[in-house]
């Protein structure tokens, strides 16, 4: 059975825009009808409300920054966190899927990228983490560090408690969540999984040449690590998911 309704939680910073790029090569050929940002009425909704475009649904003005008509859509691919009341107005019965990476090392690339906030940063990411901690503790809001938010991949995925985040739970939410550290398995195996055919270009992991290699203290990781246990309990739930599935669906 081949999938047609599928939202894509794209997280920043763990290979989403590869992943976007595979899936909307097939979903386009296929004639899927996409749901897209408008990017102008985003800029509005920030500046009049305080809203970020891409987070839950707090507020109906929250469906203005995107373009939508009557009909119903088959695809999201872009921005936007795990939010049923959203999607589930514009896609029936829409399957879910993710892609997620090391926190820590999810957190340094989105330092260190020239997509994302925080642009042209002097400090090094340690004195920098430190010096912000008070806000990356806060949940994700209009402000030019968002995507490097304390546990923000649970957020991203819907999860506020850590005893919401079980095997069981995760299972039941997402048809699939893919590992970065695991690309190509995971594009292959979630390929299966939907149906589709998405072996026609692979393209590579974007690289972040400004990434420099660096070593943390020990006492270091293990603040960050507290500070981001929602996120290590998902991104370690998620190998657990993606080990006993391993090779089941690769075909």
């Amino acid at each position: 059975m081949t999938a047609k309704n599928v939202v894509f939680i794209k997280v920043h910073k763990c290979s989403s825009t590869s992943v976007r790029v595979i899936m909307e090569e097939y979903t386009k050929k296929k004639g899927l009808k996409h749901i897209e940002r408008n990017r102008e009425k985003q800029k509005q909704l920030r500046n009049k409300r305080g809203l970020l475009a891409w987070s839950r649904s707090t507020d109906g003005d929250n469906n203005s920054a995107w373009y939508l008509d009557a009909a119903l859509y088959n695809i999201s691919l872009d921005h936007h966190a795990y939010d049923p009341s959203f999607f589930e107005k514009f896609i029936k019965d829409p399957i879910y899927v993710t892609f997620l990476r090391d926190p820590l090392d999810r957190a340094i690339s989105a330092f260190y990228s020239p997509d994302v906030p925080p642009h042209g940063q002097k400090l090094e990411f340690k004195k920098w983490y430190k010096t912000n901690v008070d806000f990356l503790n806060t949940k994700p809001q209009v402000n030019s560090c968002c995507v490097l938010t304390n546990n923000f991949m649970s957020y991203m995925l819907g999860y506020d408690l850590l005893d919401e985040i079980t095997v069981e739970n995760l299972e039941k939410r997402y048809a699939f969540v893919g590992l970065t550290e695991h690309f190509d398995e995971s594009i292959k195996s979630m390929a299966n999984n939907l149906g589709w055919d998405l072996s026609s270009r692979r393209p590579n992991i974007r690289k972040n040449p400004g990434k420099p290699e660096i070593e943390l203290p020990q006492d270091f990781i293990d603040t960050f690590q507290q500070n981001n246990k929602l996120d290590y309990k998902l991104y370690e739930t998620a190998k657990q998911i993606f080990e006993k599935n391993k090779g089941h669906n690769l075909g």
